[in-house]
C-alpha cells in the first residue's frame, strides 16, 4: 500500500522532480543481484542482423541470413552447434519471429508486393514445411512494413497454431488445431498478438473502438477480459493458465509495467521505473525487455524474474532485447557493436545423466573431481566433474535383486548406499572405474537415510528405528547400538554427542550417543499434524524439513530443551506420483538451500532465525531430491534428470573491511615491537571515504584483520581476495590459508618478481611502483597463486589478512566467482557497471564527491547522465557541480532544485534534507570459535 501511494504520487509530479522520487521508490524495489549466476554465451557472430530468437531445451530458432544469402528461419541444436535452414528454397519473403514447441516451428512470411501483399502462416513439423494459411494483408497500423513486436505473428503449442488474420474488415484471431482452421473472434476491432498454450489462447484487443486496448483470454469455450484497466494493455504471453502482459496502469503515463494474471486476478508483477514490454513466461521464469531510467544511452535491459528475485541479465554492460525463456535458459538478441547477434544465458552450468538413464538420482556426494551418485535402480554411478560442462561417466555398479538406492555417504575408499529393503551396501571405490561391492548389512525395515561420523554409521530404518553401525572395518560392518522409536525414523544429523532424529509423525528426537552401544532418547520436539522427514544442524540451530509444510527452526543451544523459534511454509508445486517435499537442505552462512521436488531449490535467508524468508527459487528440470555444496557450486540431485551444477557464487562473498563504519574493531596489532603501533579509522581525501590507517615503526610492526569476534575467517567457499592500499614505504601483505598440506602464507610485497616457494611461505610481487603514495587495488585468485608455486596443494579455507608497514588500507573482501558482479563500494552499481558503462570508480561510492552516491546519481540523471550541462568537459555523472552555479549536485537534488540549470539553485536557508541510504546488501559472515594467535614474519 505504501509503495502504491508513493508511486501514484510520483507519477503526478513535474518532471523536474523525477530523479528525486525515483531514489525514494527504489528503497522498496527487489534486489537485482546476489543470486543464481547466469552464464552468457554468444551463439552467432556474423555481419548480418540476427533476431526473433526463441528457445526450447537444446534448440533455438531465429530469423537470420542463411548460407544462401537470403533471410531465413534457422534452427540450431545447441549441444552440437548444427544449424538447419528451414526456409532454404521453399519459402521466400520477410519472416517474422518463429515459435518453437516440441521441436516443431511456426512462423509468418510476409510478401512485400505492394500491389497484392500477402501473409502466410508456415509450419515445420520436424521434417517438412507446409503452408497452413495464406491471406491478404490488412490495413493494420504497421501495413507497408512487417508488424513490429510480433503483432500478428503466429504462436505454436503442441502442434496447434494461433494467429491474427485479416478477415476483410479487421484482424481476428484464428486457430489451426492440426487439421482445421477455426475463427475465434469476430468483432469490429483489431485482435492481434495471439498466444496459445495447450488449446487456450490469449490476445490483445478491445470490446469496441471507443474502449481501451486490453488482454483477453479464451479457455476453449468462453472469452474474458483479464486486464480491464483504463489504459492500454498489450503483449500477452500464456503458459499453464497464467498470463503475463505489459500495461499502463496510470492515465497519460509513459511508464509501462509488467502484470500477471493468475487465473483469478491481475496484479503488477514487479514495479520498475521505466518502460517494460514483451514479457514471456517459461516455467518459474518471466523475461522481458526494459528501458529503465538511470541506465546509459542505448542500453536496454533483459529483466528476469524468478518469482522472488529480479535479475538484470546482462548487468547493463550489453544492450539486450527480446528475451525468450523455456524456464531454464534465456535466448535474446543484443548489439555487439557491429550488428545484432543471438546470445544464450543459462544458470545451470552443467548437467549429468547416466548412460543407462534408467535410475533416478536421489543423493550424491562429491570428493575431489568425482561425484558419487545414489542413482535409484542403477544403485551407484560415478562421474568425473573436472569439466562441469562436459561431465563423464567413469564407473557404475548395479547390485542384483537390490532395492533402489536413496542415500549415500563416503569414507576413505568406500561408499555406503542406503537401499531400502536391501539394507546398506558398502562399495570399494579405490578404483572409481570398477566399483566393487564388498559387504551388505541387512536392517529390519527400510534403510532410507544414513549419516556417517568418524567410524560410525547412523541409519534411519523407518520402523526399525535408529541403527548405529561400527564401520571401522567396512568389509565387516558390526551393528553396535539400536534405539527403537515410536514413529518412523528417517533423517539423522549428528552434533557432538547428540543425534537429532527425524521421527516423522512424532517430530524430532534428541538422542544421547556418547555411548554408541546404548543410545538414549533425552529430549523431543513434536509439532502437531506435521511429519518431520529430515534434520539439518548448523551451529546452535536445527532445521526440520517437514513434508507438505516447509521448515521448522529450533534453538538447540540446550540439547535437552529444543525450542521452536521460527518456521517457513514452502510452496509444494505439483508432486503427483512423487515423494512429498521438502527433502534435503544445506546451510552456507546466512542462507539455506532446500531441495523441494518439482519446485527445484528454494534459497532461504536464515540471518534472522525467527523470521526466515524465501529470497530465490532455482528451478530444475526434474524432481529435486537433495543438494550438496562444493565451494561456490550447488549440486542438485534431480530425479530422472540426473544432477545439475549451479553457480551460486553471488552468495559467497564477505567484506571484512570497508572503513565506512568509522570503526576499527576487527583490527589488532599482532606485532607491537617496538611498542606504540596504532590503528585508526581516518578520512582519506584522495579516496573520499573513511579508511584504516596504521601508524608504527614501519615494517617492524604488524596488524591483523580477523572476524568481529577476533577469530579466524575459516572461509571454505570463497578463494578470491581483493584489497586496496596506499603506501609510500615497504610493506608486506600475508593471507593465511589452511591447505591439504597444512598452513600456507601467501606473501605479497612491492617487488617486481615472484619468488614463489615450496614451503609455508609463498611469495608474489605486486610491483615496486605500488609504494608511490597512491591508492592501488589488487585482486588475487588464491587458487591460481598457490597452484603456480605448489600445484598439488589445495586450499581448504582462507583464515585471515595480515599486513606490515605504516600506511592505509580499505575494501578488503573475499569472494567466489567474478568480481564484476559485486557492488564493492555499496553505491548501488556493480563493479562491471562502474567500469564498463559509467566510468565511475568502483572503489568510491561518490566518485565526483558531490554528496550523492554514484548509483543514486545515475538514477537521477537518467538518460542525461553523460550530458555536459555546463560545457566544462565533465559529464554530469562525474561533475560535482553540473551547472556551475556554486552548489553541488547532491545539495541541489536534496533541495529539489535542478542541478543542470544554473538559474535553479537552493535556498541556503532551507533545512538540509536527511540523507537516505538506498542500497543495503547483506554480506556473508560466519561466527567462528577456532581462534589462535599468529605472527607472520
Amino acid at each position: 500500500m505504501l509503495f502504491n501511494e508513493m508511486r501514484n504520487h510520483f507519477l503526478c509530479m513535474p518532471k523536474l522532480y523525477f530523479g528525486f522520487y525515483i531514489v525514494i521508490i527504489l528503497i522498496l524495489l527487489p534486489t537485482v543481484c546476489n543470486g543464481k549466476v547466469f552464464q552468457i554465451e554468444k551463439i552467432t557472430d556474423n555481419e548480418t542482423h540476427d533476431g526473433g530468437v526463441v528457445i526450447e531445451g537444446n534448440k533455438i530458432a531465429w530469423r537470420g541470413v542463411g548460407d544462401n544469402g537470403k533471410q531465413s528461419i534457422l534452427l540450431m541444436e545447441l549441444s552440437s552447434g548444427q544449424v538447419e535452414n528451414l526456409t532454404d528454397g521453399t519459402i521466400t519473403g520477410y519472416f517474422g519471429t518463429p515459435r518453437l514447441s516440441n521441436g516443431q516451428v511456426a512462423w509468418r512470411a510476409y510478401n512485400r508486393d505492394t500491389e497484392n501483399p500477402k501473409d502466410t502462416i508456415v509450419f515445420w513439423d520436424g521434417t517438412n514445411v507446409q503452408v497452413i494459411d495464406e491471406f491478404d494483408s490488412g490495413s493494420f497500423p504497421y501495413i507497408g512494413y512487417p508488424p513490429s513486436y510480433g503483432s500478428i505473428e503466429p504462436t505454436l503449442s503442441n502442434g496447434q497454431i494461433a494467429y491474427a488474420k485479416w478477415d476483410g474488415n479487421d484482424y481476428e484471431i484464428f486457430l489451426w488445431d492440426g487439421q482445421e482452421i477455426t475463427q475465434i473472434t469476430n468483432n469490429e476491432t483489431d485482435d492481434y498478438e495471439p498466444q496459445i498454450d495447450n488449446g487456450q489462447i490469449s490476445w490483445t484487443g478491445s470490446n469496441s473502438i471507443s474502449e481501451p486496448i486490453d488482454v483477453f483470454f479464451w479457455d476453449g469455450s468462453a472469452t474474458n477480459n483479464i486486464s480491464n484497466m483504463p489504459e492500454t494493455n498489450e503483449d500477452s504471453h500464456l503458459q499453464d493458465g497464467r498470463i503475463v502482459y505489459y500495461g499502463f496502469d496510470q492515465a497519460e503515463s509513459y511508464m509501462a509495467d509488467i502484470f500477471i494474471w493468475d487465473g483469478v486476478e491481475s496484479k503488477c508483477l514487479v514495479p520498475i521505473l521505466g518502460y517494460d514490454y514483451e514479457p514471456e513466461i517459461g516455467g518459474s521464469l518471466i523475461a522481458w525487455t526494459g528501458w529503465p531510467y538511470g541506465k546509459p544511452h542505448d542500453i536496454s535491459v533483459c529483466w528476469i524474474w524468478d518469482e522472488y528475485k529480479l535479475f538484470d541479465l546482462t548487468n547493463s554492460t550489453l544492450s539486450g532485447v527480446d528475451p525468450r525463456t523455456d524456464g531454464f535458459s534465456i535466448a535474446f538478441r543484443a548489439y555487439d557493436g557491429d550488428d545484432w547477434e543471438i546470445y544464450i544465458a543459462k544458470y545451470i552450468e552443467g548437467s549429468f545423466t547416466s548412460s543407462e538413464n534408467t535410475g533416478e538420482t536421489h543423493g550424491l556426494v562429491k570428493e575431489g573431481e568425482l561425484v558419487f551418485i545414489a542413482n535409484g535402480s542403477e544403485h551407484l554411478v560415478i562421474a568425473d566433474a573436472t569439466d562441469k560442462s562436459e561431465m563423464e561417466e567413469i564407473g557404475t555398479l548395479t547390485i542384483p535383486d537390490a532395492d533402489d538406492s536413496f542415500d549415500i555417504c563416503k569414507k576413505d575408499n568406500y561408499v555406503f548406499l542406503a537401499s531400502g529393503d536391501s539394507g546398506v551396501h558398502v562399495v570399494d571405490v579405490s578404483d572409481a572405474t570398477t566399483p566393487t561391492l564388498v559387504s551388505t548389512l541387512d536392517t529390519p525395515d527400510e534403510a532410507t537415510t544414513i549419516s556417517l561420523i568418524d567410524n560410525y554409521l547412523y541409519i534411519g530404518d523407518q520402523t526399525g528405528g535408529l541403527r548405529i553401525v561400527d564401520i571401522s572395518d567396512p568389509q565387516s560392518m558390526n551393528e553396535v547400538g539400536v534405539l527403537l522409536l515410536s514413529g518412523s525414523t528417517y533423517g539423522t544429523s549428528i552434533n557432538g554427542s547428540y543425534a537429532y532424529v527425524a521421527n516423522f509423525s512424532q517430530g524430532m528426537k534428541v538422542v544421547d550417543i556418547s555411548t554408541p552401544q546404548s543410545p538414549v532418547e533425552v529430549a523431543s520436539y513434536s509439532p502437531s499434524d506435521i511429519n518431520v522427514w529430515n534434520v539439518v544442524i548448523e551451529g546452535s540451530y536445527a532445521y526440520l524439513l517437514c513434508l507438505s509444510f516447509g521448515i521448522k527452526i529450533l534453538d538447540i543451544s540446550d540439547p535437552l530443551n529444543p525450542m521452536e523459534v521460527g518456521s517457513l511454509p514452502l510452496p509444494e508445486g505439483n508432486q503427483t506420483g512423487q515423494f512429498d517435499v521438502p527433502m534435503n537442505m544445506v546451510v552456507a552462512g546466512p542462507h539455506g538451500f532446500v531441495a523441494s521436488g518439482s519446485q527445484g531449490v528454494f534459497v532461504i535467508d536464515l540471518s534472522d532465525p525467527y523470521d526466515p524468508q524465501i529470497v530465490e527459487r532455482i528451478d530444475t528440470k526434474g524432481y529435486a531430491w537433495s543438494v550438496e555444496l562444493d565451494q561456490s557450486y550447488l549440486y542438485v540431485s534431480d530425479g530422472n534428470e540426473g544432477f545439475h551444477i549451479i553457480d551460486i557464487s553471488d552468495y559467497f562473498y564477505s567484506v571484512y573491511e570497508d572503513g565506512g563504519d568509522g570503526q576499527d574493531l576487527e583490527w589488532e596489532v599482532y606485532d607491537d615491537d617496538p611498542e606504540g603501533a596504532m590503528i585508526q579509522n581516518v578520512y582519506d581525501y584522495d579516496r573520499d571515504s573513511y579508511v584504516i590507517q596504521f601508524l608504527g615503526d614501519g615494517h617492524d610492526n604488524g596488524y591483523s584483520l580477523l572476524t568481529p569476534t577476533g577469530c579466524q575467517w575459516l572461509k571454505t567457499v570463497a578463494f578470491n581476495i581483493e584489497w586496496s592500499l596506499k603506501y609510500n614505504e615497504f610493506y608486506t601483505v600475508y593471507i593465511e590459508l589452511e591447505t591439504s598440506a597444512g598452513t600456507r602464507m601467501m606473501v605479497y610485497k612491492p617487488e617486481d618478481t615472484d619468488d614463489l616457494g615450496t614451503d609455508t611461505y609463498i611469495h608474489h610481487g605486486l610491483g615496486t611502483d605500488t609504494m608511490d603514495g597512491q591508492w592501488h587495488t589488487f585482486s588475487r585468485n588464491l587458487t591460481d597463486d598457490i597452484e603456480e608455486a605448489q600445484p598439488d596443494v589445495k586450499i581448504l579455507s582462507v583464515n585471515g589478512f595480515y599486513i606490515r608497514g605504516s600506511g592505509k588500507v580499505d575494501n578488503i573482501l573475499l569472494f567466489a566467482g567474478q568480481a564484476e558482479g559485486y557492488d564493492f563500494d555499496n553505491d548501488g552499481l556493480t563493479k562491471g557497471q562502474e567500469i564498463n558503462a559509467y566510468q565511475t570508480d568502483p572503489t568510491m561510492p561518490d566518485t565526483d564527491g558531490d554528496g550523492i552516491n554514484d548509483g543514486d546519481e545515475a538514477i537521477y540523471w537518467g538518460y542525461s547522465w553523460d550530458n555536459d550541462s555546463d560545457l566544462d568537459g565533465e559529464i554530469n555523472l562525474l561533475d560535482p557541480d553540473s551547472d556551475n552555479d556554486g552548489f553541488s549536485d547532491g545539495l541541489e537534488i536534496e533541495s529539489g532544485t535542478d542541478p543542470s540549470d544554473s538559474l535553479s539553485y537552493p535556498d541556503t536557508e532551507l533545512p538540509a534534507v536527511p540523507a537516505i541510504t538506498i542500497y543495503v546488501f547483506p554480506f556473508l559472515f560466519s561466527l567462528f570459535v577456532d581462534c589462535h594467535d599468529i605472527n607472520p614474519t
